[in-house]
């Protein structure tokens, strides 16, 4: 941490960038998996293949 971040509190800032970021690569990765899921589903044949 430098000097005087929490002072000005730029380290406030800098934990909710992290935050943000962290949901948003949560949010993605679920979605991803949900796509990879529904493109599984969709190349069954016949439910077989």
């Amino acid at each position: 941490m430098a000097f005087g971040d929490r002072q000005t509190g730029q380290l406030d800032k800098a934990n909710a960038d992290k935050r943000g970021a962290d949901r948003f690569l949560t949010e993605c990765e679920r979605l991803q998996a949900a796509a990879e899921a529904e493109a599984r589903r969709k190349t069954r044949f016949l439910g077989i293949f």
